[in-house]
């Protein structure tokens, strides 16, 4: 019997080298209709472990399965002392045979009346004699359960906590859409979608949870800084289970929601004081006022240098540039512009800007000559009104020549 026990020790460590395993791929399953009482209806799964042909009866005592839940993250042994033992009754039945003298050994586990607690990561796990892990497979079971809600929200900015009445209007401006799917495992497909417009990048947020001893995924679909312009707007959220999922149950369908919201222009009056330059330094201050309601967010300040437009939202601070923007109240606005003398070389145009509505080119002065500096526009008024007045002098001169002549004669 020793010299069995030993010749087993050499198959397990010897001749062959260690021993390997192999485990069936991860499960994807519907949960046994509540409350399973009927066998007939559950619904059963299976996972298999294959071990190479290094494996023997004998050592069999030193393979295991083992269950970490996704719902409260337990790890249960679910064999002990002996491959035919379980820790629970009528649940799990395992199989072993020798598939063949070259292919080894076939390990199957069987999982009767799936629910939601069985969901989680099984572990077919080979010792050593000494407990030691030699390998470990795992195989990941999900329960699937269908997206219960989505619902979507729009603020003025990220950091809004208070969510917009959208049965009202709302100016233009930009803002944050978010649409919150729950409820599904595993993880939904969310497409969130501006109808007829144009939208910035899409950011998702997933958040695992457990719900009445189910896991379920809250995922938090996203569009920042969405520029909406006057009309009538509509989002659009669809959610549902990864398509692999959809492949095998097709029963499953999405769960839509839409916003609709009418977007009314602002359009606020903007001016300047007049611009001061101390040691070539450029500064101003403009006021934004409305009747409406005015954010900072909206305001911008539109710089032409270097040959291309550069834009800056709201408080911004840069090397040269420096921009502060403080309500006064709820309709005014004031934006403070600073500039250093080497931006202001290189500036060939400033204007103040709100959202896409207004906006207010702001004469600044040359760093080099502190003389102020006009736009194209202006030096052709100016050059049109010289010639204008050179016209006019140069009639009045003939008249007045013929008069006199007139008079002489």
């Amino acid at each position: 019997m020793l010299a069995l026990v030993a010749f087993g020790f050499v198959l397990f460590n010897g001749v062959y080298g260690e021993a390997n395993i192999s485990i069936s791929g991860n499960v994807m399953t519907k949960p046994s209709p509540s409350p399973g009482l009927d066998p007939n209806k559950w619904v059963n799964i299976s996972l298999t472990c294959v071990g190479d042909k290094g494996l023997s009866y004998f050592i069999t005592n030193h393979l295991n399965w083992i269950f970490e839940s996704n719902v409260d993250g337990n790890v249960t042994q679910l064999t002990k002392q002996s491959f035919y033992n379980t820790t629970a009754d009528y649940k799990y039945e395992l199989e072993y045979r020798e598939i063949s003298v070259t292919d080894g050994y076939f390990f199957k586990m069987n999982i009767y009346n799936v629910g939601y607690s069985d969901d989680g990561t099984y572990s077919c796990v080979l010792y050593r004699p000494d407990k030691s892990i030699i390998v470990k497979k795992d195989a990941n079971v999900t329960v699937i359960h269908p997206v219960d809600n989505v619902k979507m929200s729009l603020r003025k900015n990220e950091n809004d906590s208070n969510q917009m009445d959208l049965t009202q209007h709302i100016k233009e401006g930009k803002y944050t859409i978010q649409c919150k799917v729950t409820g599904s495992n595993p993880p939904p497909v969310i497409d969130l979608t501006l109808v007829n417009g144009r939208s910035r990048h899409v950011n998702k947020e997933l958040i695992k949870t457990v719900k009445d001893r189910r896991v379920a995924f809250t995922t938090t679909a996203t569009m920042y800084d969405t520029l909406l312009l006057k009309g009538n707007r509509t989002f659009i959220c669809s959610a549902n289970l990864p398509n692999d999922v959809l492949q095998k149950y097709p029963e499953f369908h999405s769960v839509n929601t839409a916003i609709q919201v009418n977007v009314i222009t602002t359009t606020p009056i903007i001016t300047c004081n007049s611009p001061s330059s101390k040691d070539g330094e450029f500064a101003a201050q403009c006021q934004l006022k409305s009747h409406d309601q005015l954010f900072c967010d909206d305001a911008s300040l539109v710089t032409m240098h270097n040959g291309r437009n550069m834009t800056y939202e709201g408080n911004h601070t840069s090397p040269g540039i420096n921009i502060s923007c403080t309500a006064a109240n709820q309709t005014a606005l004031t934006v403070n512009l600073q500039i250093s003398k080497q931006k202001v070389m290189e500036v060939k145009q400033i204007v103040v800007r709100y959202s896409m509505t207004a906006e207010y080119e702001v004469p600044f002065y040359d760093a080099t000559t502190t003389t102020t500096k006009s736009t194209t526009k202006d030096h052709r008024s100016a050059a049109t009104a010289v010639g204008k007045l050179e016209t006019y002098l140069s009639q009045l001169l003939v008249i007045l020549v013929s008069t006199t002549c007139i008079a002489m004669w």
